[in-house]
């Protein structure tokens, strides 16, 4: 639905066409968007695609079926806006980036904490080298997720292809990754079902590739929505991201430090979404902020947490 009302609002974006299985998710998005009620729906999207010969689709569907879909896409010569995790497999990640480099597609993935001003600032301020050489970080989330999604797509492996950690979890290590901006060489990790078919609770430790390391904390059965807080320390300095109230990650409060002459004053850059940096690629006129290659790293991190919670042992990224 958010995908929807940022194109529905936009001048740049025509809607050409609904593909869900499910007539009731359409009259939804009907009732909700007047604007769509002459649009073309479809129980298919091969169908959809196949009548209205859209130049880019939005793949908002369960996790295990990205991968399927979005081939089907660039089959039908689309661009594409893909919501995270991009797919759930290392394997599937490198096969559809080889299949976007052979036809020359986008690829996007819907990580919106690259956009926030408090996300883009951090990330911004590592590679400038403001806090130096990165030497730990360290994430947690918190969230109501156990009972939240209980009974939905979201705990049924077949369909999620796994729990919190690559569901809401995945925006945690997309941000910490695409901060830090360093390869992963080796994850260690415990995880717990509690009442579930799917992981909740995940401990995991982290060891990249310059020798720093770094830590990520997911709490599914936590108090009421979501909590998340970020901390980055490097040889010179330290940025904390700290969540301001229960669900409120949008508004991030950014305290950073350097370690020589105290508080640094923190002006943040403007925030964007997904949708628009989207449009903007595809019109030419902006480089893409969240490309495949992102999703590609968190899967990476993700798949070798789930090995290695069940080997016991450290696991190296594929």
């Amino acid at each position: 639905m958010s995908h929807i009302e940022r194109l529905v609002a936009s001048p740049e974006a025509e809607i050409v066409g609904l593909a869900d299985p499910s007539d009731e998710s359409i009259a939804t998005t009907r009732e909700a968007f007047p604007a769509l009620q002459e649009t073309p729906a479809f129980a298919d999207h091969q169908e959809m695609m196949a009548a209205t010969r859209p130049a880019a689709v939005a793949v908002a569907t369960p996790h295990t079926l990205h991968m399927q879909h979005a081939m089907d896409a660039f089959d039908a010569g689309c661009h594409i806006l893909l919501e995270k995790p991009m797919v759930t497999s290392v394997g599937e990640a490198r096969q559809l980036i080889a299949r976007r480099d052979e036809l020359g597609l986008e690829l996007m993935v819907s990580y919106q904490r690259h956009y926030l001003p408090a996300y883009r600032y951090v990330t911004e301020a590592i590679a400038r080298g403001d806090i130096g050489d990165i030497e730990y970080v360290a994430g947690l989330q918190s969230q109501a997720w156990l009972g939240g999604t209980a009974g939905s797509w979201r705990q049924d492996q077949q369909f999620s292809g796994g729990g919190q950690l690559i569901d809401s979890g995945s925006h945690l290590i997309d941000i910490m990754m695409y901060a830090v901006n360093q390869e992963v060489v080796g994850v260690m990790a415990y995880q717990t079902n509690l009442s579930a078919d799917v992981n909740i609770n995940s401990a995991i430790a982290l060891r990249f590739g310059n020798g720093a390391m770094g830590t990520i904390s997911v709490i599914g059965n936590g108090p009421r929505n979501m909590w998340e807080d970020v901390s980055f320390y490097g040889s010179e300095g330290t940025i904390l991201l700290r969540t301001p109230s229960i669900d409120d990650f949008r508004n991030t409060r950014v305290t950073h430090e350097n370690h020589a002459t105290g508080d640094v004053p923190v002006e943040l850059p403007e925030g964007s979404t997904p949708d628009q940096n989207f449009l903007d690629v595809l019109n030419g006129t902006a480089a893409m902020m969240a490309p495949a290659e992102a999703g590609l790293r968190v899967i990476q991190v993700t798949e070798a947490a789930m090995l290695s919670a069940k080997s016991g042992k450290e696991e190296t990224p594929g």
